[in-house]
């Protein structure tokens, strides 16, 4: 499980195209506490390039992709199959923003996904 204590830090992590993939994080806040994340919300836009104006390739959201843990700190998004059939094969860029309640944002996590070609084809 990713852990992070600040908002705006740096994961990389690795996804292979044609398959499912979970990304779990806990967000903790300087005291190791986890962070309530009731009434929060959470986006996350995958891109081909940091800074591309160009629409992005994947967007993730609460129910769509992203499951938030209340009390717990916990934050899972789901790539699905179709999700990452549709990146290209190499690096992509990402950021997850977090929302509260009275509409605050916070640049939780960035950073590159490396994208695997899937080499094994099924039906």
């Amino acid at each position: 499980m990713s852990h992070t204590k600040a908002p705006g830090g740096r994961h990389d992590f690795e996804v292979t195209t044609g398959v499912d993939h979970r990304i779990p994080i806990l967000w903790r806040q300087p005291n190791g506490q986890p962070t309530d994340l009731t009434g929060f919300t959470a986006f996350m836009d995958v891109r081909r390039r940091a800074g591309d104006a160009d629409p992005a390739l994947l967007e993730f959201s609460v129910g769509s992709g992203i499951t938030l843990g209340g009390v717990l700190g916990t934050i899972e998004v789901v790539f699905e199959e179709a999700d990452t059939a549709l990146l290209p094969a190499g690096f992509v860029f990402y950021d997850l923003i977090m929302v509260d309640s009275a509409g605050g944002s916070k640049r939780l996590l960035h950073g590159k996904i490396k994208v695997n070609q899937a080499l094994t084809l099924f039906p």
